[in-house]
């Protein structure tokens, strides 16, 4: 393939983190778009190995990719803390960026298909251990950009959400090898044609399951009573709890 400069790299890179700003929930949710937004990370990627160019640009393209997705997707916590929310997207890209860069250095040393593989359970596993230690981070899993199309995800009763995120990267990855293939040696609809099959027919079994569900057991109605309390300056006051509680 051939050699991209620089400062094509850096487009793809704003490019795909960008992709995943507009697919995210409320963001933009043009959901679909996260069936495609790695895939400008997976050519920056392979375009590094085949190159033979130094690991640490991967990681400094991953790193760019992932502070623009964090940014775009929760920006809002600064309203809430300044500090907090600069720590919290510096750190959480660093994180996400380490996760896929241990995606290419398994790529380098253990092969191309085993690597792709290999993403199938770092990135569910990198996902799993942050939702579960003190410094937690839930928002941005890869299957949680489904949160308004659940009608396209009823079998996460099954898999959870980490299910989500397999099927997301497993069909990155798919178009990522048909765009390839078809770069060196022409356009091929077979390739294509699986990507989408992965894409539908996972989205047709949650819709029968959903017209399938039947609500069993007793009705009850809840309240749900929200206090109107200021949550920038009173909600996580201790001097303020009492006062709350009584409300």
């Amino acid at each position: 393939m051939p050699f991209l400069k620089f400062q094509h790299q850096i487009l793809i890179t704003v490019l795909g983190g960008l992709l995943m700003v507009f697919a995210f929930p409320y963001t933009g949710s043009f959901t679909p778009l996260i069936f495609v937004g790695l895939v400008p990370l997976l050519i920056i990627e392979d375009h590094i190995l085949r190159h033979k160019e130094k690991a640490i640009k991967f990681f400094i393209f991953s790193y760019l990719y992932f502070f623009i997705f964090n940014i775009g997707t929760t920006y809002w916590i600064y309203y809430s803390t300044d500090i907090g929310s600069y720590l919290a997207f510096i750190f959480n890209s660093l994180l996400m960026a380490l996760a896929l860069q241990t995606y290419h250095l398994a790529k380098k040393y253990i092969g191309r298909k085993q690597g792709y593989v290999s993403l199938l359970f770092l990135w569910p596993a990198f996902e799993y251990c942050h939702f579960n230690w003190e410094l937690s981070w839930p928002w941005l899993s890869f299957g949680n950009f489904f949160s308004i199309r659940t009608n396209w995800v009823q079998w996460y009763e099954y898999t959870g959400h980490l299910g989500g995120s397999v099927w997301v990267l497993a069909i990155n990855i798919l178009l990522f090898q048909a765009i390839r293939k078809t770069k060196l040696e022409g356009f091929s609809i077979k390739h294509f044609i699986t990507s989408l099959a992965f894409i539908i027919v996972p989205i047709l079994v949650s819709v029968a399951i959903y017209f399938q569900h039947e609500d069993k057991g007793t009705k009850v109605n809840v309240t749900v009573v929200q206090p109107n309390v200021d949550p920038y300056t009173q909600k996580f006051s201790a001097a303020f709890f009492e006062d709350q509680w009584q409300k």
